[in-house]
C-alpha cells in the first residue's frame, strides 16, 4: 500500500483531510477460449477489466465492451459479466480511498471507456508477476493508468466516434505508408484536431498510433515466415530496406533480422 500526499485538486477538497492510498491487490491476464460468464460480487475492492481482445458484455444492462475498452467495477457493486470466445483481458484488482472522480460514483456501479494506451497496462502486468519490484513502484503505475482513465473520461461522443474511425482507416491502410495528414483528410478534419482527440483518448499522438499500427503489419508478416527483409519493406511500402530496418529497431528495441531468426 502506498499513501499519496498529492494527487489532485479533487482529493484535496473532496476527503476531508484524509490522505489517499491506493493498493494494488493483484494483477491478472486471462486468455478465454470459450464463451464464459463471471459474476463479479460486493467486496470493498476495485475491479478493472481491461479488454486486449474479443469482448466482454455487462449482463444486466446489455453494455459491449470491446478491444481497447476499460471497464472499472466500482466497490460494493454486483454484476455478471459474459465473455465472449477468444477473448484475453487483463483483471486488476485494487483498493483505493475514492481520490479520482471516475472512482466515487454512487450511482453508477461501473464506468467503462475506449483506451488503446495498452503500454501502461502490460507495464503493470510485467511487474505484478515480478517478485523483486520495490515497494510502491506497481501502485505508481496504477496510478498513472487511473489518471489516464479518467482524463479520457472527458472525451465526448463525437470524438470517441471520430477516434474509432481514425482507429479503423489506419488499421485498414497500414499495409502502405500513410501520414498523419492522409488520415485526417480521410476523417474530414484538421491534423491539429485528430491528434488531439487521439492524444486524449489514447495517450499517444497521431504518429504514433499510426507507426504502433505499421509495426504490427511488420511483425504480422515477419512471423509468416519465408519472407526476406526485402520482401516485406516491399510489401508495407518502404522507402527501403534501411529505412524499414531502422524503423523496427527504433520502435521494437531490436533489429528485424534478430526478430525474424527468433525461436
Amino acid at each position: 500500500m502506498i499513501r499519496i500526499e498529492t494527487i489532485n485538486d479533487y482529493a484535496d477538497e473532496q476527503r476531508d483531510g484524509e490522505i489517499p492510498f491506493l493498493e494494488l491487490v493483484s494483477c491478472t491476464k486471462y486468455s478465454f477460449f470459450k464463451e464464459t460468464t463471471k459474476k463479479v460480487i460486493p467486496t470493498d475492492k476495485y475491479e478493472l477489466f481491461c479488454v486486449l481482445s474479443g469482448c466482454v458484455c455487462i449482463a444486466n444492462i446489455k453494455k459491449r465492451i470491446d478491444k481497447n475498452g476499460i471497464l472499472l467495477i466500482r466497490q460494493f457493486s454486483r454484476t455478471k459479466l459474459e465473455i465472449e470466445e477468444n477473448t484475453e483481458l487483463v483483471h486488476i484488482c485494487f483498493a483505493a480511498s475514492p481520490m479520482l472522480p471516475i472512482l466515487n460514483n454512487e450511482t453508477n456501479q461501473t464506468f467503462s471507456c475506449t483506451f488503446t494506451n495498452t503500454s501502461l497496462i502490460n507495464k503493470l502486468y510485467r511487474l505484478s508477476c515480478n517478485k523483486k519490484v520495490l515497494p510502491g513502484i506497481k501502485e505508481a503505475v496504477l496510478l498513472e493508468l487511473l489518471n489516464d482513465i479518467n482524463d479520457h473520461s472527458t472525451a465526448s461522443h463525437s470524438e470517441f466516434s471520430l477516434y474509432l474511425r481514425a482507429c479503423d482507416w489506419i488499421e485498414n491502410n497500414s499495409s502502405r505508408a500513410i501520414t498523419s495528414q492522409d488520415v485526417a483528410a480521410a476523417m474530414g478534419c484538421s491534423r491539429a484536431h485528430l491528434n488531439r482527440v487521439v492524444k486524449m483518448i489514447s495517450g499517444e499522438c497521431l504518429s504514433g498510433m499510426i507507426a504502433r499500427y505499421r509495426l504490427e503489419r511488420v511483425k504480422n508478416l515477419c512471423d509468416s515466415g519465408n519472407v526476406s527483409v526485402t520482401e516485406v519493406a516491399q510489401r508495407l511500402d518502404f522507402y527501403s530496406t534501411e529505412l524499414l530496418c531502422k524503423f523496427f529497431k527504433y520502435h521494437e528495441g531490436v533489429s528485424i533480422s534478430k526478430y525474424m531468426k527468433r525461436e
